[in-house]
């Protein structure tokens, strides 16, 4: 039995009752991905590269800008 072979999802409203909910983000291929997943506020703890994190500041910071007073 491999790993790899199985997925397990969760609905959105499932996440909120986990105290602890860790993201593993590895590759640097969907930085909107990655902010949409830390907007949602159901994740607590970020694993990822300091690429990955300086990209999804960066474009928070851009996405804010353009937003009509700077909301989130």
């Amino acid at each position: 039995m491999h790993a790899a072979l199985y997925v397990i999802g969760l609905a959105l409203e499932e996440f909120r009752p986990i105290a602890d909910v860790i993201a593993i983000a590895a590759e640097n291929s969907k930085p909107l991905a990655l902010l949409g997943a830390l907007r949602t506020g159901v994740v607590d703890v970020i694993a990822t590269s300091v690429s990955n994190a300086l990209t999804v500041l960066n474009l928070d910071e851009q996405l804010s800008v353009n937003k009509p007073n700077g909301s989130k």
